[in-house]
C-alpha cells in the first residue's frame, strides 16, 4: 500500500484533520462570493483563512505522523499527546482570530 493510500485511509481516523476539512469547505464557499467582498475581507480575512488551513493541515499531518509512529504499538495515541494536539489546534484558531479581530474584519 503506498503512502497516499495510507493517508487517505488514516483521515477519518485521526480528528485533526476535521479542522482542516471543515476549513478548506469555508474557504471554497467564502471563495465563491470574492467579488462581492469589501476591500478589507479580500486584503485580510481571505489570505489569513488560506494560512489557518494550511496551518490546520500542517498540525494535522504531525498528528498523523505520531499516528503512524505508534501504529506498531498500542492503536491509540497517548492521552497527552492528544490533548497538547487539541491545544495546539485551539491556540491556532485563537491566533486566527486575533488576527482577523486586529484588522477589523471580524
Amino acid at each position: 500500500m503506498s503512502e497516499t493510500q495510507d493517508l487517505l485511509k488514516g483521515i477519518p481516523t485521526i480528528p485533526g484533520f476535521i479542522p482542516t476539512l471543515i476549513g478548506t469547505v469555508i474557504l471554497g464557499l467564502l471563495l465563491l462570493f470574492y467579488r462581492d467582498f469589501n476591500e478589507e475581507l479580500r486584503r485580510y480575512l481571505v489570505p489569513s483563512l488560506v494560512v489557518y488551513v494550511l496551518g490546520t493541515g500542517l498540525i494535522a499531518w504531525v498528528h498523523y505522523m505520531l499516528w503512524r509512529r505508534t501504529d506498531l504499538q498500542p492503536k491509540r495515541l497517548a492521552w497527552p499527546t492528544f490533548v497538547r494536539i487539541v491545544v495546539v489546534h485551539i491556540m491556532w484558531f485563537v491566533c486566527f482570530v486575533w488576527y482577523n479581530l486586529y484588522r477589523g474584519t471580524l
